[in-house]
């Protein structure tokens, strides 16, 4: 260092200026070579911990896998609650009616009580009690539960059903020994419907409620319980809002970090961060009901009322093209049928002629985007010939208890969600005319009813599809509906967000939190070695 010293003495100002230059030169030189090794040898990869904060318009008000009916309980019991997939170790069938199956051992729930086959057996009976009222109850009816042992369960079914395997998988537990000394009828009286005890990947550390009884936030942290994957992300905040505009400004605010819609259409897309669409197994069709009035029950009438709608347009109006038209009960396939007003207007006049002025009442729950179809719907209809076309908008309790339930109404704009695909049994099949079907055309065929009942029973995928696929063009040929579009579910998050991307179409909005454990917010850089890079992902 001495001798260095004596060295630089000896420099002109200039020589030690050139130096200096050369010094810094290679210094950065240095840096930025290492920082391309680094990056050469390294990847980023999600890290444990962080908070995420999602926004969802609406109330919890049962987050009870049993009566969660709603898509804000359904949401917060798939972050709570695991499902039977999680904790299952084997399921065999036999004659496609006997299913076993068998739990892993050492489940426990988040107070450290065993998860066993009484809390999988406690859970169907719930199910299945009439007093519950559950929205579950049609998947189990008719279904024997048995205790074999303490982890494993037999369920028989009254005949071969190929997606029960599906159902069980899904079916999230109940604790038998939080809910086991209530009569069914007072399940929903129960505090725990709002502090529940978790076994999914998250548990509830608490909520905020406001004077007049609004909650306005659930605060979730990681259930070191849980049997599955556990999640990156440590903290799960989830915050309430009275309506879309009071979610959306939160989310232009950063007082969330992220929401879902099954409408946003690209005018109404934030400016920040980035917006995931998932294709749904749901569509939407006006369902026209031949018993509330006469011209209704006229083929020759639907079928107009359906050639009078010109779909492509429609999906450019409400959504700006980000919906996609459909021909028939069937999401997965694209439509392609051409309007053909001249001719509806053709029809509908003719019939004018003969049964007077043609009105018509569609009643639709009050939702911006079924709001903006059921109006272009009427102005399609009316310029096609039919004089008067009434929109009834009604609240969503209004329009299930008065107009589903009843069957009270003439048209209804409505969506239909297949919860197994090629399984229209529920919305076509002539049994399911009356609540709690779901058959709002009340279709019946009997071709179309054996078929739809063979489907259940085949369990080759191929002839299943065949058969599916003759149902569909047999209830399409019959006009009972006039089908419109299915909706891909839009997720708006903040760009920290990673990980999110379901692997399969959703059935309800609370399938995106399918694969919540892959979701993370931190991010760190790591040297890539030969060894598996997961094995770093420590959570």
């Amino acid at each position: 260092m001495h001798i260095i010293r004596r060295l630089v003495r000896t420099f002109s100002h200039r020589e030690r200026v050139a130096a200096l230059v050369a010094l810094g030169v290679f210094l950065v030189a240095s840096v930025a070579k290492a920082s391309l090794v680094i990056d050469e040898k390294s990847i980023v990869v999600a890290a444990p911990g962080g908070t995420y904060t999602e926004g969802m318009i609406g109330q919890p008000t049962a987050l009870n896998p049993v009566i969660a009916a709603n898509s804000v309980d359904e949401s917060l019991v798939a972050l709570v609650y695991g499902t039977l997939g999680d904790f299952t170790e084997d399921v065999s069938v036999k004659d496609g009616r006997v299913y076993t199956v068998k739990l892993k051992e050492g489940l426990t729930w988040e107070d450290g009580m065993p998860l066993t086959s009484d809390d999988l057996i406690f859970t169907v009976s719930m199910i299945q009690s009439p007093e519950t009222q559950s929205p579950r109850y049609q998947s189990f009816e008719g279904v024997i539960a048995e205790r074999v042992s303490e982890l494993r369960v037999t369920f028989t079914l009254p005949s071969p059903y190929v997606f029960f395997g599906d159902t069980l998988r899904d079916l999230r537990l109940v604790p038998r020994h939080i809910f086991g000394h209530l009569p069914p009828a007072n399940l929903r009286l129960s505090a725990y419907n709002l502090e529940p005890l978790a076994s999914g990947p998250y548990r509830v550390e608490g909520f905020v409620k406001r004077r007049d009884g609004f909650i306005t936030e659930y605060r979730l942290v990681r259930n070191d319980a849980y049997e599955g994957t556990a999640p990156f992300i440590k903290k799960f905040v989830i915050r309430f809002y009275e309506n879309e505009k009071e979610l959306t400004d939160a989310y232009r605010r950063r007082a969330i970090d992220g929401f879902g819609a099954f409408s946003l259409p690209e005018t109404e897309r934030p400016l920040r961060g980035a917006v995931d669409d998932v294709d749904t197994a749901s569509y939407y069709a006006v369902f026209l009901n031949p018993r509330a009035k006469t011209v209704l029950g006229n083929e020759a009438f639907r079928e107009a009322l359906r050639q009078a709608v010109d779909k492509d347009e429609l999906v450019k109006t409400v959504f700006q093209s980000g919906a996609v038209p459909v021909d028939g009960p069937d999401p997965y396939d694209a439509g392609t049928e051409a309007a053909d007003p001249e001719r509806a207007s053709s029809t509908i006049r003719a019939l004018a002629e003969t049964e007077g002025p043609l009105q018509i009442e569609l009643a639709y729950p009050d939702v911006g985007f079924l709001a903006r179809t059921a109006a272009f719907v009427k102005g399609a209809w009316e310029r096609a010939g039919v004089s008067t076309v009434r929109l009834v908008p009604l609240d969503e309790e209004t329009f299930m208890n008065r107009v589903v339930r009843e069957r009270n109404y003439e048209a209804v704009l409505f969506g239909n969600v297949l919860e197994h695909p090629y399984d229209l049994f529920p919305f076509w099949h002539s049994s399911e005319r009356f609540y709690p079907g779901l058959n709002l055309a009340l279709f019946s065929d009997k071709r179309v009813d054996t078929l739809l009942e063979d489907i259940r029973q085949e369990t080759d995928e191929v002839e299943r599809k065949k058969m599916f696929e003759e149902a569909v063009a047999d209830i399409v040929a019959d006009s009972p509906a006039v089908f419109l579009y299915t909706v891909p579910y839009a997720y708006v998050h903040d760009e920290r967000l990673g990980g999110f991307g379901p692997e399969k179409r959703l059935t309800t909005p609370a399938d995106r939190f399918d694969n919540v454990a892959a979701w993370y917010v931190r991010k760190v850089r790591v040297l890539e070695t030969d060894g598996d890079v997961a094995e770093r992902q420590t959570r």
